[in-house]
């Protein structure tokens, strides 16, 4: 099988529909899919071991915050208004919260890219809010955000650059849910926009009041914020994860379809998804390593993620789930 690996970067910022999947782009195809490790077009529960990295920084203060990290995606329940900030929340001014980056960068080592186009060559401010695309055949990112002024809505002009977005045909609002999650009711190309609508949202701050979903964004958008808690999944987020569920076929309710369980397996070594908090050159990554199962999709093979960032302020979540139904806030 050919093999793929890929590094995903979180990057902070000071200010700053179903989503995109890792590995899709010119290189590998744009209408890959990709799912979780164990996940062979045939088995219906994918299990996912999710550890702590035993040679790693502050190994007992990441085992609330991975815990609880475990139960939101095992939830797959989405939260409108999933951004809580200032008094609110039980972050201290100045503060990251290391429980809503690493859920973001776990999310990456189940299959999920950025929604947007984030930071990388060609994109920097403001533009990294616009929906995530290839720069098209010109080679070169496209950015006009129409009428509105607001980067990564429908009025945008992409001019050549090849949406990677999933989103809910004849709809195209990230911010709620359509079932079913599949091909009959999702797409990436742009022949199923609503009319007068020329690119893809995505689920960003910037987007979620003028679409009746204040405070809300999708945990996969790439930046994080000081004093910020994002610890549940967005309607964009959950979304995605159930289209890939949707098997390779990606048609609900047929064989091919499946669940994830996700289990913590301690502080030790030789799980799916390994976290690591140490000194790093940046914030957060998350490598990915994948190979095909079908023509378009991607199972992952391996999974790690490195967090820290000596220039800030770490918080660490002690405050636990109860259970599967009960909010850490």
């Amino acid at each position: 099988m050919n093999k793929l690996v890929m590094v995903f970067i979180l990057v902070y910022s000071g200010g700053v529909s179903a989503g995109s999947f890792i590995f899709a782009g010119e290189a590998n195809g744009v209408d890959i899919i990709a799912h979780p490790t164990g996940y062979d077009g045939v088995v219906d529960v994918v299990n996912v071991s999710v550890c702590i990295d035993p040679t790693g920084d502050e190994t007992t203060l990441l085992e609330s915050p991975v815990k609880n990290i475990v139960t939101t995606f095992n939830n797959l329940r989405s939260e409108s208004g999933n951004i809580i900030s200032g008094s609110a929340n039980n972050i201290p001014s100045g503060a990251l919260d290391w429980e809503s980056v690493a859920l973001h960068e776990v999310g990456h080592c189940l299959g999920l890219a950025h929604p947007n186009l984030g930071s990388q060559t060609g994109v920097s401010g403001a533009n990294t809010n616009f929906t995530a695309s290839t720069d098209g055949a010109d080679n070169a990112f496209d950015f006009d955000d129409g009428a509105d002024n607001i980067k990564g809505t429908s009025d945008d002009l992409r001019d050549d650059d090849i949406n990677l977005h999933w989103y809910n045909t004849g709809i195209n609002n990230p911010f709620v849910l359509t079932p079913p999650y599949d091909s009959s009711n999702y797409s990436r190309t742009l022949a199923g926009l609503p009319g007068g609508h020329t690119y893809v949202t995505n689920a960003s701050l910037e987007a979620s009041s003028s679409l009746g979903a204040p405070s809300s964004e999708a945990v996969m958008q790439q930046g994080s914020r000081s004093n910020e808690d994002q610890r549940e999944l967005g309607a964009d987020d959950e979304a995605t994860l159930r289209y890939a569920m949707s098997g390779v076929d990606q048609t609900s309710g047929t064989a091919d379809d499946y669940t994830f369980n996700l289990t913590y397996g301690g502080i030790t070594t030789g799980c799916d998804i390994m976290i690591k908090h140490h000194d790093i050159s940046g914030l957060a990554f998350c490598s990915v390593g994948g190979s095909f199962i079908s023509g378009s999709s991607i199972q992952i093979t391996g999974a790690s993620i490195e967090i820290d960032a000596p220039d800030f302020t770490w918080f660490f979540n002690d405050v636990i789930f109860k259970d599967d139904n009960d909010d850490p806030d």
